[in-house]
């Protein structure tokens, strides 16, 4: 709505801002998700999404198909845009300690060397 009002440098505030806080609600669930994997001697790999590293943002149907439209209050497009904007989807592996050691981080296989994501 900001930028259809002209308001452009408080739209790039606010988009920033949304984007910050749908990343910190990511690493939120991987945080409380790997100990309750710890505890059965499992482990967590980086999350993945739709968008990132290869990942084709048409992978969304897929994500969407497993759990249906509008389950979390989430609609696709025909785009594969989610609404609301900054909503994200992904996915997380869960495996043995060594499995997910032996994977190795997307990044270590991703050519964007400089992403600002790399980890």
């Amino acid at each position: 709505q900001l930028r259809v009002a002209g308001e452009g440098l408080p739209a790039l505030i606010c988009d920033a801002i949304g984007a910050e806080r749908a990343e910190a609600a990511e690493a939120a669930v991987l945080q409380e998700l790997s100990p309750q994997m710890a505890r059965l001697r499992l482990s967590c790999t980086l999350p993945y999404s739709p968008g990132y590293c290869g990942m084709a943002l048409t992978e969304q149907r897929k994500l969407f198909g497993l759990f249906g439209d509008q389950s979390a209050g989430v609609s696709l497009s025909e785009t594969c845009l989610m609404r609301p904007l900054k909503s994200i989807s992904g996915l997380i592996g869960v495996a043995s300690e060594s499995l997910v050691v032996a994977h190795g981080s997307p990044c270590d296989r991703c050519e964007l060397h400089q992403c600002a994501m790399r980890r």
